[in-house]
């Protein structure tokens, strides 16, 4: 009799302790993020972080876009501030007759802080831009980050911050 009640109970304790090593999500060791389990978000936020910078690089604006929650905000230096994806779309995305283009651009976090599925980052951010004539320029400056996990291990921009530090 003790052994046909002892699996099950030792079976139900398992999944209880395995919901909450996980947040109350399963565990998922890929989530689009191969080598990185979804039980440390921190990686995947760094791993955002770099790849956002990579995508922007590449002009691959609509992963640069993706990076974001549908409801988010981006706070951009002397602008309003700018809801959604498609008006997110609208300020990454270069127009046609653009004269420069990010050629190097790195985050640095100088803190990443989760509770539960939200966390937060700052720190500062880096890059260099060319212009048509093959002339670069440098910037740098300051950010924070609000992000949000919209799914098991899926980690989003919902609120971006930053400006310039003029040097």
């Amino acid at each position: 009799m003790k052994k046909s009640f002892y699996l099950p109970v030792m079976c139900f304790l398992a999944f209880v302790f395995h919901l909450s090593a996980s947040n109350g999500y399963p565990l998922n060791f890929n989530a689009g993020h191969p080598g990185v389990a979804t039980s440390d978000p921190e990686a995947i936020i760094r791993k955002n972080i770099a790849d956002f910078s990579a995508n922007l690089m590449k002009g691959n604006y609509q992963a640069v876009v993706a990076a974001y929650t549908d409801d988010a905000k981006i706070f951009p230096p002397s602008l309003d501030i700018l809801s959604g994806s498609e008006a997110i779309s609208r300020y990454w995305t270069p127009s046609e007759n653009a004269k420069s283009r990010i050629v190097y651009h790195k985050v640095t976090p100088s803190e990443i802080t989760i509770t539960g599925n939200t966390a937060y980052d700052w720190g500062y951010y880096e890059g260099t831009s060319e212009n048509d004539k093959g002339e670069r320029s440098n910037w740098r400056g300051k950010y924070v980050i609000v992000w949000k996990e919209v799914s098991p291990g899926d980690w989003k921009i919902y609120l971006d911050c930053w400006n310039r530090v003029l040097d």
